[in-house]
């Protein structure tokens, strides 16, 4: 496995292309990296889910299945993270490496752009992203936040990082606040898809048997009409020690 090949292929772009043999499918990621907010949180948690339904050649699911299908079945699915301070979302994604292809088809430039129009060319109606596309990724992401108080091991550790980090942009959950996430809708969501495509980081990951500055070329192709205006800055991590000991209790309904 050779070094790591990293540039910067736009502004604030980052690919990092990493060549090997080992594997039958090639690994991609595509994500972008904002500053972790609360206005913001349920925001980032939501647009991958919705740009993942479909989009300008392929408008809903049952087609861009059927066209992963048609690439030796492959997968993309939505990505929501923390890293430090930062809120990541995008997609990660799996294809059959392209030493594998039994033909001569060109399976990289190929998901390289169909992850390019999931970000850049989603389904829209009248230049705005499906309003109903928008409510039914918001009404899941409202079940699933809902759904950590269920998980009682799970929830004690998150109140855990909440109180513990109180003072700090880390105790946002990964998902957002409920109340930030039940006022989602496709005004707001569309706007700030707009101004994230144009300012937000973005980190651009493959692996597999693909020569890099092949990679390079694809990635280029896919997200040359990417807008880029200035840049967000991503914040440093911030440690704060708790001064002394807190005690905290929750009573909840038990079963």
């Amino acid at each position: 496995m050779d070094r790591p090949y990293r540039i910067e292929i736009m502004p604030g772009v980052w690919l990092t292309a990493i060549q090997s043999r080992k594997f039958k499918s090639s690994y991609w990621s595509l994500r972008l990296l904002t500053p972790l907010t609360q206005e913001t949180a349920a925001m980032n948690a939501v647009l991958p889910r919705v740009l993942r339904r479909g989009t300008a050649s392929c408008p809903d699911q049952e087609q861009l299945a059927a066209a992963l299908d048609e690439m030796y079945g492959g997968a993309i699915e939505p990505l929501v993270s923390r890293r430090g301070e930062c809120h990541v979302f995008g997609f990660v994604a799996s294809f059959l490496d392209d030493g594998l292809v039994p033909d001569e088809t060109p399976l990289l430039d190929q998901a390289a752009q169909l992850l390019g129009e999931l970000l850049l060319q989603p389904a829209t109606r009248n230049g705005r992203l499906k309003s109903e596309y928008v409510d039914g990724e918001r009404d899941n992401l409202v079940a699933e936040i809902k759904s950590l108080l269920n998980d009682k091991r799970s929830y004690a550790n998150n109140r855990l990082i909440e109180e513990m980090c109180a003072d700090e942009p880390f105790h946002i959950n990964r998902l957002g606040g409920l109340e930030q996430a039940e006022k989602l809708n496709v005004t707001k969501l569309n706007r700030y898809y707009r101004e994230v495509l144009a300012t937000a980081r973005m980190e651009v990951y493959y692996c597999g048997s693909a020569d890099p500055q092949q990679v390079e070329l694809a990635w280029r192709e896919a997200l040359m009409d990417l807008p880029r205006h200035e840049i967000l800055d991503l914040p440093e991590t911030i440690i704060r020690m708790p001064e002394g000991e807190k005690q905290v209790t929750d009573h909840l309904d038990v079963t």
